[in-house]
């Protein structure tokens, strides 16, 4: 089995990052979803609830960089 990964950097204002990061996050989480099994004429044999996994696995890390005015601020 092979394994890839992929570093994705995005520059967003802070104010978005946690939505972000929930977004991106919950687009690869696990879910359930109905299963309807039907026989050969069309009549429901199982509609079971099973999970849907997309593959991926991802973890969101939000990095804060003061800006050029925070700085100012700080080193006066």
């Amino acid at each position: 089995m092979k394994f890839y990964e992929a570093l994705l950097t995005v520059d967003v204002e802070p104010e978005y990052a946690e939505a972000y990061k929930k977004a991106i996050e919950g687009e690869n989480d696990r879910y359930f979803t109905e299963n309807p099994i039907l026989d050969k004429e069309g009549k429901l044999i199982s509609n079971d609830i099973k999970p849907v996994w997309s593959g991926n696995y991802v973890n969101v890390e939000i990095i804060r960089v003061a800006t050029s005015i925070e700085n100012s601020i700080i080193n006066g």
